[in-house]
């Protein structure tokens, strides 16, 4: 709901800037274009010379600078949504670059169409350079979100693998609490300590190990409250072994 109304907010902004926008144009087309579209340009073909009508110099550039700076304007807007749509803050803050490229290409777009309106430039040259200025914006919008993209499903992907371990350290958590004896809170602790600080990547070549280690974990469980302290330290030894064998398999398969 927050983005709605961010979105909302930044979609009255745009909406006045627009119309300042084709206010300036009409107003700028108006005092110095005025309704002469048009100038004669002398031609000479098969020996003989005539007059035919061609669009101004002027006309067109304020043409190329309305259409292009337009489409920069969508092209912002259209950012900015994907920007603001994003349901995380971290994936938001990755598609920030989008906004902020998207933005800078409109400022730049802008600039132009200013300097081509005033500067008596060909009008080929100022459509070639706006068209240039679009594709780059373009292309780094679209390399942006590419790489946010990206930046995203390796995090997500990330997550998926170290929810096991995260799991086994809540197990122990929340076992370590329920522990009443001291001797007994001693002996789990270690074995917290450990898994805390085991490496929190889980792959498919780790299952069995892994399916060990919550067989072990079960094995734990009924040995504390009971006053088998034996039972217990034997069950953590077994744990322990094990997870240093998952531990060392882990380390060897990144390399």
């Amino acid at each position: 709901m927050k983005t709605r109304n961010e979105f909302k907010s930044y979609l009255i902004i745009w909406g006045l800037a627009v119309v300042i926008f084709h206010i300036l144009v009409f107003i700028f087309k108006q005092s110095v274009i005025g309704d002469r579209y048009f100038m004669e340009s002398i031609t000479f073909q098969d020996g003989t010379y005539g007059v035919k009508q061609v669009l101004r110099p002027e006309f067109l550039n304020l043409l190329f600078s309305y259409i292009f700076v337009l489409l920069a304007f969508i092209g912002q807007l259209v950012c900015t949504k994907i920007f603001l749509s994003q349901e995380s803050l971290k994936k938001t803050l990755y598609h920030y670059p989008i906004f902020n490229l998207s933005l800078r290409g409109l400022i730049i777009t802008i600039i132009f169409a200013i300097v081509f309106c005033f500067v008596n430039l060909l009008p080929i040259i100022s459509f070639v350079i706006f068209l240039f200025t679009l594709f780059f914006t373009i292309a780094t919008c679209v390399s942006s979100k590419t790489a946010a993209n990206m930046v995203s499903a390796k995090e997500e992907n990330l997550e998926i693998k170290t929810q096991y371990l995260k799991l086994l350290r809540g197990e122990f958590d929340s076992l370590y609490n329920r522990i009443k004896d001291a001797n007994e809170k001693n002996i789990v602790k270690e074995i917290c300590d450990e898994v805390r600080f085991s490496d929190p990547i889980s792959i498919p070549e780790l299952m069995d190990i892994e399916k060990e280690l919550i067989g072990k974990l079960d094995v734990i469980k009924q040995n504390i409250n009971v006053g088998k302290i034996d039972e217990l330290k034997t069950a953590c030894a077994d744990f322990s072994a094990i997870l240093k064998d998952r531990n060392n398999k882990v380390k060897a398969l990144k390399k």
